[in-house]
């Protein structure tokens, strides 16, 4: 049963191709796709993001998991995930489509409006399934960092144990942290810089994210080819850095570089606080049993290092090594695609059924 998971986001859309045989190739693609204001080009480029990854037209199956529903061009999270299952079922033709639910079964076209509830926010929830099953014992924690967000979910036997079931009470129990190494503007990390004895306030503006903070520091590689910015110019440090310098209203040329490195290294030192927080959490509400962690998403590299340098004691698994790095990028569609043609570790365990 060949199958394509799709994880569709509020600012990306992730697609997976699942082949039967082991002889094939997995196959997976991310695109940008801000749906607060392209929701309507929704069926279309999930078509076109259907064909790429299934260009021989070989699946017969797709398992979907979403998080685009909060997209606030939505009246609420209900409406959101009509329309987004409306927009797969334009796209998938005579497909089977089944929508993951956070009870471990799954909706069809027909049950999932009535089952809204369970399919809202669910990428997280199939993640830590499918991620358990890398991890000793099944048991451990799943770290998935994101462009947008990170998930800290414990899992035990192979099931998440997280107190937290929807986007609000895993907020509240550290589970969720609404911010990740791509998207997340930097006023809402920090408010001000010090410099030179003096605390200089930041503009309260999308000028610059923790993206460009990354590439300032040298944690991640520049891309002159990429524009997906907060002003739309490339990832290149010489644009990161314009960026930042607008943080304090300034061009580069204007102020001291090193104020525009205090601005990154503190955006970066207050996501790495989060993450600290977050992990710290999960292992005190686990009785610090837990041993192993799975690191997954873009952002695994830095999970990697707050994991080194403040757990040493826990064993750290990379799904990007266990499967591959594309495929660890668009983990939770890798995760939803493998839980509904029932394959762990390579290996056919029993399938998940769709519920009525």
């Amino acid at each position: 049963m060949n199958t394509i998971g799709l994880d569709i986001g509020g600012a990306n859309l992730k697609a997976v191709f699942m082949p039967e045989s082991a002889d094939q190739d997995v196959r997976a693609i991310e695109v940008s796709f801000e749906m607060w204001t392209r929701s309507a080009e929704l069926p279309q480029s999930l078509k076109q993001l259907l064909n790429q990854v299934d260009a021989a037209d070989e699946v017969q199956n797709i398992a979907v998991t979403m998080t685009g529903e909060l997209a606030d061009c939505f009246s609420s999270k209900k409406q959101g995930v009509a329309f987004i299952a409306n927009a797969v079922s334009k796209a998938a033709g005579n497909k089977q489509v089944l929508f993951y639910q956070i009870d471990r079964e799954w909706s069809n076209l027909e049950t999932v409006e009535r089952n809204w509830k369970a399919v809202a926010a669910s990428n997280w929830h199939a993640m830590a399934c499918f991620g358990a099953r890398h991890l000793p014992d099944h048991s451990g924690l799943v770290v998935d960092v994101g462009s947008t967000t990170t998930d800290v979910i414990p899992v035990v036997g192979g099931v998440p144990t997280a107190r937290g079931t929807d986007d609000f009470t895993r907020l509240k129990n550290f589970e969720l942290i609404y911010a990740g190494i791509g998207r997340t503007p930097i006023c809402s990390l920090i408010q001000s810089v010090d410099f030179a004895g003096e605390k200089i306030g930041l503009a309260r503006e999308l000028f610059a994210t923790i993206h460009d903070a990354l590439i300032c520091m040298g944690l991640t590689p520049e891309d002159s080819k990429d524009t997906n910015s907060a002003d739309g110019r490339s990832n290149s440090r010489h644009h990161a850095l314009h960026r930042l310098a607008r943080m304090v209203c300034s061009d580069v040329p204007e102020i001291d570089e090193n104020v525009i490195q205090r601005i990154a290294s503190g955006a970066i030192e207050a996501y790495r606080l989060l993450l600290v927080e977050a992990i710290d959490h999960a292992l005190k509400k686990n009785g610090n049993s837990t041993e192993s962690v799975l690191l997954v998403g873009s952002g695994s590299f830095f999970a990697e290092r707050v994991l080194a340098e403040h757990f040493p004691q826990l064993a750290r698994v990379a799904l990007s090594e266990r499967i591959s790095p594309r495929a660890n990028i668009c983990g939770p569609a890798y995760a939803v695609a493998a839980l509904l043609q029932g394959v762990y570790d390579g290996a056919s365990t029993e399938r998940l059924r769709p519920s009525n």
